[in-house]
């Protein structure tokens, strides 16, 4: 935070799943807005809410745009404003989003940078509100079918041997790999966990680490099949053993 307050920066918009630390911010006069996005393409809704949240907060001092990696959605969140407020161009920001390392594997944030257009300034102004500091998970049973679904997604792009199949060109193998980390890690920080014993956490910890790896291995351009296959079983079976334990 020091080196925040340092670089003059007012206000922090948080666009990691995880809630940013409001009350540590506040201790150092920073402001935090919580617009939390996934590794998809944000929708014309959240590209303008960070519109409007940047322009209104800007008049304090420097805004700094921060996720849990600092590398893919705040990257390209910043992007995203930038265009559309006319402070650069597609090309401009997609160099430094290969500055940023956003990998080229989440194809959704890649996609939304190259098709972002100016947004007047009358309609971010109309949009202006009070942004949440925090916004709260909504629940393990989304969390669950957010992971349900980005497994489902997985099993598709693994029966193409890892290639992407011409009938579902939307489907981002490494996002969805991250989709699924990062709510195994929202889920041990959610306000429902402290009603499972430690058994649980364990279990959402172990999960966490196997969805990592996935990740870890998907973002690379060398598609080894059996590996990958392997990994990803590995994530399904976290699931698995832990639906027979806890899903009653």
């Amino acid at each position: 935070m020091k080196s925040l307050v340092e670089l003059n920066i007012a206000s922090i918009i948080c666009v990691d799943g995880i809630a940013p630390e409001v009350e540590r911010a506040r201790e150092y006069g920073i402001n935090t807005i919580h617009l939390p996005l996934k590794y998809n393409s944000p929708n014309k809704t959240q590209i303008l809410d960070l519109c409007s949240a940047f322009m209104m907060n800007r008049l304090n001092g420097n805004v700094y745009i921060h996720c849990h990696h600092g590398k893919h959605r705040s990257a390209a969140a910043a992007a995203l404003v930038s265009i559309a407020l006319d402070l650069s161009n597609a090309q401009e920001m997609k160099e430094r989003m290969q500055v940023s390392e956003t990998s080229q594997y989440y194809t959704g944030l890649w996609e939304a940078v190259e098709r972002q257009q100016l947004i007047s300034m009358s309609e971010i102004v109309k949009n202006e509100k009070t942004f949440p500091s925090v916004v709260k998970p909504t629940g393990m049973t989304a969390q669950m079918i957010d992971i349900d679904e980005a497994l489902d997604r997985l099993l598709l792009v693994e029966q193409s041997k890892w290639i992407v199949p011409k009938s579902h060109p939307d489907l981002a193998p490494t996002a969805d790999a991250g989709i699924i980390a990062e709510t195994f890690r929202s889920m041990q920080l959610d306000e429902e966990s402290p009603f499972f014993n430690k058994n649980f956490v364990g279990e959402t910890i172990n999960a966490f680490h196997e969805a990592s790896r996935l990740e870890q291995i998907l973002n690379t351009d060398t598609i080894d099949v059996k590996l990958f296959s392997e990994h990803l079983h590995r994530v399904e079976q976290t699931c698995i053993q832990c639906h027979k334990a806890w899903r009653k």
